[in-house]
Order: structure tokens, then C-alpha cells, then sequence
């Protein structure tokens, strides 16, 4: 004998009217911002899913995703569903009992509206503009300001910050965004001032690491990794590796520095897994470590030489396979692939405008590059050549910038 699945269904979900049968489906009234789009399936194998709308709290959630949503409908199945939001795939899809739930986290995404698009074994189904990605927040340290500005990710021209953090911040030279928090390594005092990532105004520190035990010789940079946080103390030549939940007067939990780490006038770290990138400014190179390292050790490998157009190297980045450096005695970034070691020429490079010093970060295949005086550009990871226009510049009165020197950008927060 053999048996032939057949489905008929008729459902009314915010007012449309949706039908199937056999290999048919359907759809009956105009989508809207968060109505149903359209469903697909197969021939009556499973009933093929509908939706009926997404909730979320507080509605909208940040680029960098885990905003938890619930998606209503029927025929969701348990083990056998997917959620995509932008074509990226959820994480954590539940389906309750009964099949009319679902719950999700989401992914990171692009900002803006995006389709929520829910498949089972039956089909899929689509909730246009279902879920709305909200802009990264970018900060900047005004190092004679003594203040950290906010602004969307995106800001463009003349603007001014939509957040500023002032305490007693002196001499702000990096920061850095690590969940929920706010690192800012302080030349005036050599202290670590950690914030909550939303603050402002006057706000005091949630912690504080600060005094001659810490080893903190004008700290120049931070980075964070595996909850340690990992210090370029630029006077010193010394790198101090803390425990991110350090607070107060307490000794780091390892150090690097000796004549066999050349390490000579650190300005900036970028940790990875295993891997420690050190800028030396005055070294005229990139180093590689192991980051677990300790004491007196050699560079498991070192970038420098006259190929590299390496002089006085700022800033460091490594994302995508590639190591970018700015420069600020060339006045250039530099772009090196991750296995590049000793005396080679950099993959490709672009020259940038005069300036002292400063800093860059990659995110979303752009550069972001804060230079004094008081500019912020932002270029495309594949720009070459001699002075490219950037994509965009954020400088100008209403900034309130003074003497940037560092950046940040933060996918989990948002701006009021």
C-alpha cells in the first residue's frame, strides 16, 4: 500500500488568510512592516509553517546580537526549525510544546530592518522588517580633553557627541569596549579607569587598578582577552597582564619585559587566542608573543626592516587574516597577512594626512582611524594608494574633540 500525504489547511494570522494544499501555498492580503511575507514548502511531507509576528524587547536589538526574541506562529518544529535574521543564522532556536512559539537569540547583523525567515522541514515562512539592528556606538578619547565621546558608528561631518564621559580622566590615551565595560588606561596617573560602557558625565569608575604594586608605567594601551586584561606600558617596555576583575592596588599576574622581548616604547596591543600583537613606537617594529607568556622572553616573531616602511608604528589591528598598522612617522597604514615575519614588504598600504600620532580598529570591512588634530576617518580595508578619500570624517566644532587619541567601537550598547 502506499500512502500519499496530502494538507489542507486554512489559517487566518493578522488578518491574512493563508491556505495550502498539496504542493500550493497560498498568501492573501498586503504584507506589512511586520506581517506575513510569503511561505514556501514542499508537498505535503509537513505542513508548511506560518508566522505571525516577532516580539522583542525592547523591540529593536544591537549589532553585536543576543537580543532574545519570541517568534509566533504554527507548525514550528522542535529540533527541526531555523531561524535567520538578515540570511545570518539565530542561535538557541526553542520551539515550545504545541509548535505555535518559538524563542531565539539573535545574531550580530548590519544596522537597519532586516526579514526574520523561519524554516522547517514543511517550508519557510517570512516576517518582512521583522527585526531592527541598531548602530554600534563609537568612542573616542580626547587625551587634553580628558573626556570620552559617543557617537553612532556611522556618524558622518560635524557633529556633536550623543554621550560624554568627563569623572577624572587624565590624560585618556586608549580605551577599550569589553562587555558591558569600558577600559581607559590614564598616562597622567598610570591607573586603569573601567566604566560601565553607558556612562556619562561625571560618572565614577566600577573599578579602579591603581598604585605601585600594579606595575603601571604610563600605560598606553589596553586589550582584552580570556578575562585578562593586557597593558602597554610605554616608559616601562614592560607589558602587565591583570585579571579583568582586578581592582585596587594589586600586582599583576604576570609581566613581560627584559632586553630579550625588544620590547621598546610599546604603544598599542591587539590579543587573539594565543597571540599578543605589540606596536613598538620607537622599535620601529610589530612583534608577535605568545600570550601566555611571562618574564624575560623573545618574540615568537617580529615585522621590521626597511621593506616593511615600518618607522614609527602607532597602532595595531588584526582581523580578517591581515595585521593593519598605522603609522605615524610614515604617515600610512600598512597591511601585513598574520605569518608575515621579519624584513617584507607590507601586502598593500595608503598613505594618511600628517599627524603626530593616533590610533585605528577595523570593524564591519572598514578602518576607523583617529589622528590628531581632532579627526576621526574612516577608510575601506582595501583602500591602497596616496591619500584615498575616506568614506567619511567625523571633526568639527561640535564634536568637542581635542586631541584624539584613541578609539573604540562597541556593537553591544546603544546611545540615548
Amino acid at each position: 500500500m502506499k500512502l500519499k500525504n496530502f494538507f489542507v489547511g486554512l489559517a487566518v494570522i493578522g488578518g491574512m488568510f493563508v491556505s495550502g494544499c498539496g504542493n500550493d501555498t497560498t498568501v492573501a492580503g498586503a504584507p506589512g512592516a511586520n506581517g506575513l511575507n510569503g511561505a514556501t514548502g514542499p508537498a505535503g511531507i509537513l505542513p508548511v509553517p506560518t508566522v505571525a509576528g516577532a516580539t522583542s524587547t525592547p523591540g529593536v536589538g544591537v549589532a553585536g546580537g543576543g537580543t532574545p526574541i519570541t517568534i509566533t506562529g504554527t507548525n514550528f518544529v522542535q529540533g527541526f526549525t531555523s531561524v535567520t535574521i538578515g540570511g545570518v543564522a539565530a542561535t538557541n532556536v526553542v520551539v515550545a510544546a504545541g509548535g505555535t512559539t518559538l524563542t531565539a537569540v539573535t545574531p550580530a547583523g548590519v544596522p537597519g530592518a532586516r526579514n526574520i525567515v523561519v524554516t522547517t522541514p514543511g517550508g519557510s515562512a517570512t516576517i518582512t522588517n521583522g527585526f531592527t539592528y541598531q548602530n554600534a556606538v563609537l568612542l573616542v578619547s580626547n587625551s587634553l580633553g580628558n573626556s570620552i565621546v559617543s557617537f553612532p558608528h556611522n556618524a558622518t561631518g560635524n557633529v556633536a557627541p550623543a554621550r560624554t564621559l568627563t569623572d577624572a580622566l587624565s590624560i585618556p590615551v586608549g580605551i577599550f569596549a569589553n562587555a558591558g565595560e569600558l577600559l581607559v588606561p590614564t598616562l597622567g596617573n598610570s591607573e586603569i579607569r573601567i566604566f560601565s560602557s553607558t556612562a556619562s558625565g561625571a560618572a565614577a569608575p566600577v573599578r579602579l587598578i591603581a598604585g605601585a604594586l600594579t606595575q603601571l608605567a604610563s600605560p598606553r594601551s589596553v586589550s582584552v582577552s580570556d578575562n585578562l586584561i593586557f597593558t602597554a606600558n610605554q616608559v616601562a617596555n614592560r607589558i602587565t597582564i591583570h585579571s579583568l576583575a582586578a581592582t585596587g592596588n594589586v600586582p599583576p599576574l604576570r609581566v613581560i619585559e627584559g632586553a630579550n622581548t625588544g620590547l621598546d616604547n610599546p604603544h598599542d596591543t591587539f590579543v587573539g587566542g594565543n597571540n599578543l600583537w605589540v606596536a613598538n613606537t620607537s622599535g620601529a617594529s610589530v612583534q608577535l608573543f605568545d600570550s601566555r607568556g611571562s618574564g624575560n622572553i623573545a618574540p615568537l616573531r617580529t615585522i621590521t626592516g626597511a621593506l616593511t616602511t615600518l618607522i614609527s608604528p602607532e597602532s595595531i589591528w588584526v582581523a580578517n587574516g591581515e595585521v593593519y598598522v598605522y603609522d605615524s612617522g610614515a604617515d600610512e597604514v600598512a597591511v601585513f597577512p598574520v605569518t608575515a615575519d621579519g624584513n617584507v614588504a607590507p601586502s598593500r598600504r595608503f598613505t594618511t594626512p600628517t599627524a603626530n600620532f593616533g590610533e585605528l580598529l577595523v570593524f564591519n570591512g572598514e578602518i576607523y582611524l583617529a589622528t590628531e588634530p581632532n579627526i576621526v576617518n574612516v577608510y575601506l580595508t582595501t583602500d591602497t594608494g596616496t591619500l584615498p578619500a575616506p568614506q567619511r570624517s567625523i571633526t568639527g566644532a561640535l564634536t568637542t574633540f581635542n586631541q584624539t587619541s584613541s578609539l573604540a567601537i562597541d556593537p553591544t550598547i546603544t546611545l540615548p
